[in-house]
């Protein structure tokens, strides 16, 4: 399977190549767990609060991951 994209408000994909997404960038803002809790509510895997990759695990489902792209604003 492959995740969704991410993509900005103009539908256009977003890539660390356009300077959208930078993980120094938000690893200075975020916590790992913090990190993987936000991106795991986005893909419908969890409510966005912190979580480790093992707690993750656990509840992945791929059955609840969005098939469409995903609307980052």
């Amino acid at each position: 399977r492959h995740a969704p994209l991410f993509t900005a408000s103009d539908k256009r994909k977003l890539s660390k190549r356009d300077g959208d997404l930078n993980m120094l960038t938000l690893l200075d803002r975020y916590s790992p767990e913090e990190l993987l809790g936000l991106l795991a509510g986005l893909l419908r895997l969890g409510d966005g609060s912190p979580c480790t990759a093992s707690e993750l695990l656990r509840v992945f489902d791929w059955s609840r991951v969005p098939r469409g792209d995903i609307l980052i604003e």
